[in-house]
């Protein structure tokens, strides 16, 4: 049977260590396609387990009239007579939600995956991811199947959906931070995965090449340079200052933007002061940029002096 089965694949796939990339999550796949049983059933076995709970739920009028008109209860209703409800649950979609229904997520921890380039395409609605973040409801951002995305790119999907709601909420929209929140912590949040995944500090040693040596806030690649948050701990950082600047380090994460030079050539040079961790000595660091043309990448080299 399919319990059975799902029960195999969690006993053999499902791993809960640290940065695991194999865990497993019971998900029928929508109200209308599966028995009322399977549905708590898969509750049962799930929870039983420790494993999570993924279905789609109120993408569609046309979904909200089937259950209606089968179970006499709204989508949401019928979700929660089946054990639907509760942190270790997150549906997509989300989008024919009324207010009592949102109060309801927020209050059980029931999350919500946005999911807008599908939503968009198949005419379904928006989601009102603003009043769900008022009300401090997990929600995070996906990309719903291949046959209703056609790239499933998760950065296209935060510039859609940044798109989709200035168009739909204006001055009450969501930023693009509050979107790239979504999309990162947000979605590892849905997981139960937010204390190892979705943001956390970089240490020291461990780093991408050169980024922000020391910085223990997080960080974000704009343009050709990582970017510290203000005021962070990082070396170049002054506490209290305005908006993120460029992190201070070493090689080719603090490249600065080539600028002209003699020759038809580009380039440019940054000297950048860092101080080693646990002594007071400083160091000079020359990063050098060269690009020979508009369509061969920029090379970067740097050394101590």
């Amino acid at each position: 049977t399919i319990l059975r089965d799902s029960q195999r694949l969690v006993e053999k796939f499902h791993d809960t260590s640290r940065f695991s990339m194999h865990q497993v999550a019971l998900a029928p796949c929508s109200p209308f396609s599966v028995t009322t049983d399977l549905l708590k059933q898969s509750a049962v076995l799930a929870r039983s387990m420790g494993v999570r709970l993924h279905t789609h739920l109120c993408e569609t009028k046309d979904e909200e009239r089937f259950t209606l008109e089968a179970v006499g209860m709204r989508p949401l209703a019928y979700m929660e007579s089946c054990g639907w409800l509760g942190e270790d649950v997150w549906y997509a979609h989300g989008i024919h939600f009324n207010d009592q229904e949102l109060r309801l997520l927020a209050q059980t921890g029931t999350g919500v995956a946005h999911c807008p380039v599908s939503n968009m395409k198949l005419a379904s609605g928006v989601c009102r991811v603003p009043d769900m973040l008022a009300l401090g409801m997990p929600v995070g951002l996906a990309v719903d199947g291949s046959a209703s995305n056609d790239c499933s790119n998760l950065l296209a999907e935060i510039r859609a959906a940044y798109l989709l709601h200035r168009l739909t909420y204006s001055a009450k929209a969501p930023t693009g931070y509050d979107l790239l929140k979504m999309a990162t912590m947000g979605s590892a949040r849905l997981l139960g995965r937010q204390d190892e995944i979705g943001s956390g500090p970089v240490s020291a040693e461990r780093g991408p090449a050169g980024a922000g040596r020391g910085q223990t806030g997080p960080r974000l690649y704009a343009g050709n340079r990582w970017l510290c948050p203000p005021g962070g701990a990082g070396d170049g950082q002054r506490p209290g200052g305005g908006g993120a600047r460029p992190c201070a380090g070493y090689g080719r994460g603090t490249n600065p933007r080539p600028g002209p030079a003699a020759g038809g050539r580009d380039a440019a040079k940054s000297g950048i002061s860092m101080k080693q961790p646990g002594t007071a000595r400083r160091t000079r660091l020359l990063v050098i940029c060269v690009q020979s043309g508009p369509r061969r990448g920029r090379t970067c080299r740097s050394r101590r002096r």
